[in-house]
């Protein structure tokens, strides 16, 4: 048994789901809310036991000195050309993050901020007065890596460049299908924009307009032209004369082909091939320069091929000479004649080459070479072979190691792998490699089925019902390196990331005793918020940002009342000025009738649904309305452009008088005021001595700070926008309120006594039960309560849920769809989270270390913390088991693009570390 103490969380027995007749239990639910306070003591906890353990090697400096140095050398960008100058991407060593260089040229900064873009382009029109970009505007959740909600409702907004955001144009949406994603390209022509709309990770639509054929321009929605029917492949723009245009595409083509589309003809049957599929190699990109040439570049065994074909013919003209290695970087354009490549493998750092298209023979040459002091390419040898898998296909893999390392089976050997979403492990460079070559022993990767290496066929091989293929594949690597002498079981770490994480996973649950140590990184497990209408584009003229804007929220849910009681709150508000409601449903599904009551009163409105998190919905006391609050905070702190004002939590079965309204509306920070018809009390209240917050008269303290009711409170929205980490409402029956308030203000004192300093109730909690008579006392000479009670007398008040989160549900179409019965069933034969077992015989669990950040928005973080503890929980009593099972969670931290180099060091030095200690 391992002497690690690993920590207790706690498990949520009554979580259980049936799907299909299979009980699912899921007892950390609640790990997938990173925010919550209980997760983010377990991510500490989690941390106090790897963390000492990884700095504990008595190699930690030197690896990560040595680490750094071979990291400290200049990283070049291809360059590419705008009008007559030239511009490239530079890092001089270990800066954290690249520099954009430009030569001979002056540049302009621009004012305005592009908020809640993702997973979009942004695409200049030819006139370079703007540009087409992928917007949610309806998502409700922070820029700030705390995304779990489901990205629907992309549109194809216009940016002139120079105007601020709230200006831009909706050009093009697709409200009937809220999980398109919705991607625009201006032609090379500039005359055309291409939409291509998306929903898996494969296969799109394509839609186009004129340009030129706006009588205005660019001022509202465009009218498209689909060319495109059904998502059953993949199309690719490359180029176009005029209206013939030039698409690659994997139609009838698993390798790809070039096809001919001219959109005055756009029927199928008039398409042309340019150049036909390969009979073997992939054609991977293509890129037009020069007016009429074509730059193609294959993939021939997991190689790169490059050449040269006429565009109007489709014939070769040219193949550039290459080593064994990878493209990985192009620039190119039709109206120029130079093209710009870089050129890199396992042991080349890069090589940027320039060549001139324009000439008959043409030549590359040389134009950056990278250089790093100490790498003798020379000493290193990189090998590919093939190997069988479990059903006989022959896996290309390569290896990698010092040419004087004895390969005699004691050799550390680090696998990694992938095999997913049609993404190609080609050779190409990395430091952390490069360093494990050098300092550990044996380097592998294997091309496994699920990836792109051999097309269509491949990577239908590893996706679906197929995908334990992918898993089998990548036993056959270990397998074979063992057999062959690489390396032995004990010594093999097998390493993924993302979906390779998922790999690793599965790997580690299905044959413990084949490895060593395992290292994954975001791996995936198998707040629903959702824009029912926002009316503030057509009524927000009614708004007056010279004074305070109100931002009023009601929570609501489906009952006989609620049609009663939404009526009567409208009747209010009607009568109240300069103010948004934000109605927010307690559903998966926006209902009709709701929709209809709030477009009849003509109120700036915003409706949106957020249930309750399934984890709530056992028995017990639920935290209603908790969802719809922060859903209603988070879109007014995701819209910057709303004007300043005060939020005040409005339900649906209250009753307020005007007065109220005027009152809040004059909140610095937060007000308070009385609420009567409360329990017993009859009223909840703070208590007030001369013009200040002393106290609170409240039916329930439980030693609460801030003893009151929801209704009884108002906070400047500018205070939301300074605290916003610590603005979420806590899913704490009884303490949302509280909990809430003790993140914005610190003492009584900062509290702004309203109503009169409370004397006067004016809102009312009047529920649909009955409330007794209340029974009032004073004990409080001097204070405001005397007066209040007075008043009161006469006017008495996992693999199973990945799709759940931000861009998962895009990953169904390699995963499966965990709500069909036969996804399911198959999903959960191998989803890591569901499979973890005590190994038999004499057998303990590999050495474990997962990376992950706490605020990944891509690949949630409580894939890989459900997973270390589901492992912990069921190895921790496990006698034979004294390999260490440890995650590290990067905190503050995302998915990894953009990642900053010391950031990357640290994390690299400690999976290191990990491997020192373990192998």
């Amino acid at each position: 048994m391992s002497s690690m103490k690993y920590p207790s969380p706690r498990r949520d027995a009554s979580v259980v789901e049936e799907h299909f007749g299979i009980k699912v239990a899921d007892p950390y639910r609640w790990m997938e809310d990173p925010d919550s306070q209980e997760t983010k003591d377990f991510v500490d906890q989690q941390n106090a036991v790897s963390q000492p353990f990884i700095e504990s090697c008595s190699e930690r400096e030197e690896i990560k000195r040595e680490l750094t140095k071979l990291w400290n050398y200049p990283k070049y960008g291809v360059p590419h050309r705008h009008g007559k100058k030239y511009y490239f991407s530079k890092n001089n060593g270990i800066q954290n993050q690249r520099i954009d260089h430009r030569v001979e040229v002056r540049c302009q900064n621009y004012p305005e901020v592009l908020t809640k873009i993702k997973f979009s382009p942004l695409t200049w029109t030819h006139d370079s007065k703007g540009i087409f970009y992928g917007y949610y505007p309806d998502h409700v959740t922070g820029a700030d890596g705390r995304d779990t909600a489901s990205h629907d409702n992309q549109k194809l907004y216009y940016h002139r460049i120079g105007t601020p955001q709230s200006e831009d144009v909706l050009c093009v949406d697709f409200p009937e299908h809220p999980k398109w994603r919705v991607e625009g390209e201006v032609s090379d022509c500039g005359r055309y924009l291409l939409v291509c709309p998306g929903v898996d990770c494969q296969d799109n639509l394509v839609f186009f307009a004129d340009l030129e054929a706006l009588p205005n321009g660019i001022t509202g929605k465009i009218s498209l032209t689909q060319i495109i029917f059904k998502f059953e492949a993949d199309y690719q723009y490359v180029t176009n004369t005029g209206s013939k245009f030039v698409f690659r595409s994997n139609k009838n083509a698993p390798r790809y082909q070039l096809i001919c589309i001219d959109l005055e003809h756009p029927e199928e049957k008039n398409w042309s091939i340019l150049i036909p599929e390969h009979e073997s190699n992939i054609l991977e990109w293509a890129t037009c320069v020069d007016q009429d040439k074509l730059v193609v570049c294959y993939m021939e065994d997991v190689k790169s091929i490059l050449k040269t074909h006429d565009l109007n013919s489709g014939a070769v003209l040219h193949e550039f000479p290459l080593g064994v290695g990878s493209i990985v970087g192009v620039s190119g354009e039709k109206k120029h004649s130079e093209l710009f490549y870089k050129f890199s493998s396992m042991i080349t750092p890069g090589i940027i080459y320039f060549v001139d298209m324009s000439t008959k023979n043409p030549v590359p040459k040389v134009f950056i070479k990278t250089e790093i002091e100490g790498l003798d390419e020379s000493k290193c040898e990189v090998k590919q072979v093939f190997y069988p898998s479990k059903d006989g296909t022959k896996i290309p893999m390569f290896i990698a190691h010092r040419k004087d390392e004895k390969l005699d089976g004691n050799s550390p050997c680090l696998l990694y792998g992938y095999g997913g979403f049609n993404v190609s492990l080609t050779p190409s460079f990395s430091i952390s490699q490069l360093f494990f070559i050098q300092h550990f022993g044996v380097l592998a990767i294997p091309n496994i089925r699920g990836g792109g290496e051999y097309g269509r066929t491949w990577h239908d091989g590893g996706r679906l019902l197929n995908k334990q293929n992918v898993f089998d594949d990548f036993v056959a690597a270990a397998e074979f390196l063992v057999q062959n002498k690489y390396t032995r079981k004990e010594k093999l770490t097998i390493k993924g990331g993302s979906n390779g994480g998922l790999l690793v996973g599965a790997c580690l649950n299905q044959r413990p005793d084949l490895f060593g140590a395992g290292v994954a990184a975001v791996g995936y497990d198998s707040l629903y918020i959702r824009m029912c209408h926002n009316a503030l584009p057509e009524l927000g003229h009614k708004l007056n940002r010279t004074q305070p804007v109100l931002y009023i929220v009601t929570p609501t849910f489906a009952r006989r009342e609620q049609v009663a009681e939404l009526t009567r709150l409208a009747q209010t508000l009607l009568h109240v000025s300069n103010m948004i409601w934000f109605v927010i449903e307690d559903a998966t599904e926006c209902l009709p009738m709701v929709g209809e009551h709030l477009a009849r009163h003509q109120i700036p409105y915003v409706h949106m649904v957020s249930p309750l998190p399934e984890m709530f919905l056992g028995k017990g006391k639920k935290p209603r309305g908790v969802s719809q609050r922060n859903a209603a905070i988070q879109w007014i702190l995701t819209h910057p452009e709303l004007p300043d004002g005060v939020l005040y939590f409005a339900d649906d079965d209250n009753t307020y008088d005007l007065r109220l309204f005027e009152d809040i509306r004059k909140t610095k920070k937060v007000s308070m005021f009385p609420v009567g018809l409360l329990a017993n009390t009859g009223v909840s209240s703070p208590v007030v001595m001369n013009g200040r917050v002393v106290g609170f008269s409240d039916p329930w303290f439980a030693k609460r700070k801030f003893p009151l009711d929801m209704s009884g409170f108002a906070v400047n929205i500018r205070l939301l926008s300074y605290n916003p980490s610590r603005v979420p409402m806590p899913f704490i029956p009884g303490y949302q309120e509280d909990k809430f308030l003790q993140g914005l203000v610190s003492s009584w004192e900062d509290i702004e006594p309203l109503a009169e300093n409370c004397t006067k109730v004016w809102v009312w909690h009047t529920t649909t039960v009955e409330t007794p008579a209340g029974s009032f006392r004073s004990n409080s000479p001097g204070t405001n309560l005397q007066d209040l009670f007075q008043e009161l007398q006469s006017t008495v008040m996992d693999m199973i849920r990945f799709h759940k989160f931000t861009i998962g549900h895009a990953w169904c179409s390699d995963f499966g769809n965990p709500e069909t019965e036969e996804h399911f069933k198959y999903l959960l034969t191998y989803s890591p989270l569901h499979n973890i077992r005590v190994p038999e015989g004499d057998v303990q669990y590999p050495c474990v270390l997962l990376t992950t950040a706490d605020h990944d928005d891509r690949v949630v973080p409580s894939h890989s913390l459900k997973f270390i503890a589901e492992l912990q929980q069921t190895l921790r009593e496990v006698q034979k088991q004294t390999n260490p099972l440890l995650i590290r969670v990067e905190t503050k931290a995302g998915h990894g693009g953009g990642k900053p180099t010391s950031k990357s060091i640290e994390e690299i030095t400690d999976v290191l570390c990990f491997l020192v200690k373990t192998l």
